[in-house]
Order: structure tokens, then C-alpha cells, then sequence
């Protein structure tokens, strides 16, 4: 299926050269029909993608609980996985792919044939960001770059509990979120969103899942999506790390721009 792509995305998805995209919601999804041909609202209703949040959602964190995994994909619902068939091991993960991805090629798949071919597996990413661990599993480094960065690490603790580290990369680097400590996120009422509490010096915002994409403009993350920061009207970007790439307490982290 073609996710089409919000409209504020166009700037950023223009920048960064990415095309098309297909997403397989599950292994039903490309069980031979195999192309790009039934579009999916990009307003909310796809798990790949969200509408608009507000800050200060109610509701809590959600994240604790636990779901089985196989094929080589991450425990619970971070869905890290590095082939198409680790990725639809897992019930409740998605595969991305450019748009002439044919599943039909896969190993894991049954004889099929697709009406494009060629495209490649992008990467894995939750059904939803609501999935147990699709959020707290390894580290995020969120913002966005021009002729400087702007960048800052996240951290989604099961008990809700967030925290932040300001400085993002060792380069050029005016912090994306100016603050560092603990704060505290949940999801809110809005489609693939979350409130996060931020720690003093910066101002709470909510952010949206907007898009699972690749961006190729840092060190290989293990998942990239499109934010939108609600509370700057901001598209962002965001790149899950393994928890390695950061300290336990998240004082310090590794440089993803120059490692």
C-alpha cells in the first residue's frame, strides 16, 4: 500500500530526496497481489502515520507490558528488524519499502508475482507507537539540520518517566530541546501521539509519528521517522539507537554525525 504523505511533509521528503514508499501493515498485505495500489489516508487512520496532537494530553505512558517476537526482530513492539521476513514475523510490525518493493521475492514468501519489482526493503517500524516498546527500547535523537544541527537525545523509560539529554551531536550543535534531566511523558487523545513533560528550560510540547522513512543523513540508526512537534508546528526527524549509544543515565552520548 502507498502511504501518502502529509502535506507538510513535501519540504522535507523534497530535501532529502526520498520518493514513494509502500507499507505492508502485515503479511496478508502482500500476499501476491504485491504492488502499490490501494492508497492509505495519511490523516490518522494508518498506523504509520498520525493527525495532529496538542500538549497536554491525558492518559498514561501504556508502555510496560510485553509481547512476544521472532525472526530476528527486537522484543515487544520496537520491530527492529534487518529483512522483510524477520519483520512480518511479528504480528503487530510493518515492513516500509520504496515503492516498487515485491515481497514476492522474498524467501518467506509463497509464489506471486508483483507489478513492479526492483524496490528495496527500507526497514521495520511498530504498527503503532502504542505497541508495548515501540517507544522504550534504545535511545532517540530528534530534530532537524540546515547549515547547523539541531539535535537532542531522548529516552522513553516503561514507567513514563523521560529523559533528555540537550546536546545531540558534537557538531555545531545548538540543541534541539535546551535542556537536560527527567521529565515525563504519555500518549494523549490524539492518533500516534505523545506529551512530553519536559524538564525546566524548555517548554512542554506534544509530538506526532507522522511517517516511518529512512533518512540517510546520519550514522545507521536502527529506525528513523518523521516527528511533528506541535508545539513549534515543526517537522522533525527521529533515529532510534541501540541503548549503547548512551550512557545509562543518559549524561552522555555518542556522536552520531562523527562517530
Amino acid at each position: 500500500m502507498v502511504v501518502m504523505q502529509p502535506a507538510w511533509l513535501a519540504p522535507f521528503l523534497l530535501l532529502t530526496g526520498c520518493g514513494g514508499l509502500v507499507v505492508f501493515e502485515d503479511a496478508d498485505a502482500a500476499d501476491g497481489s504485491g504492488s502499490s495500489e490501494s492508497p492509505t489516508d495519511a490523516s490518522g487512520t494508518g498506523p504509520a502515520t498520525g493527525s495532529t496532537g496538542s500538549s497536554g494530553g491525558d492518559g498514561g505512558s501504556d508502555a510496560g507490558s510485553s509481547s512476544s517476537s521472532a525472526g530476528g526482530a527486537a522484543p515487544d513492539g520496537a520491530c527492529i528488524a534487518d529483512d522483510y521476513c524477520s519483520c512480518i514475523a511479528v504480528p503487530t510490525c510493518q515492513v516500509v519499502g520504496d515503492e516498487c518493493f515485491c515481497p514476492c521475492d522474498e524467501p518467506c514468501s509463497e509464489p506471486c508475482e508483483c507489478d513492479c519489482a526492483g524496490g528495496a526493503f527500507l526497514q521495520c517500524a511498530p504498527g503503532s507507537i502504542r505497541d508495548p516498546g515501540a517507544l522504550d527500547v534504545g535511545v532517540w535523537l530528534v530534530g532537524w539540520s540546515d547549515v547547523a544541527n539541531h539535535f537532542s537525545w531522548l529516552r522513553f523509560d516503561p514507567d513514563g518517566r523521560l529523559q533528555v539529554l540537550a546536546e545531540g551531536t558534537a557538531s555545531d550543535n545548538t540543541p534541539y530541546f535546551p535542556c537536560t534531566g527527567t521529565g515525563s511523558w504519555s500518549f494523549n487523545l490524539a492518533p500516534e501521539s505523545v506529551t512530553l513533560d519536559l524538564p525546566p528550560g524548555c517548554t512542554s510540547t506534544s509530538i506526532t509519528f507522522e511517517l516511518w522513512f529512512p533518512l540517510g543523513m546520519l550514522v545507521p540508526a536502527l529506525q528513523v521517522a518523521f516527528l511533528r512537534d506541535n508545539g513549534e508546528g515543526r517537522a522533525i526527524g527521529a533515529w532510534r539507537y541501540p541503548d549503547e549509544m548512551c550512557s545509562p543515565d543518559l549524561a552522555s552520548c555518542g556522536d552520531p554525525v562523527m562517530p
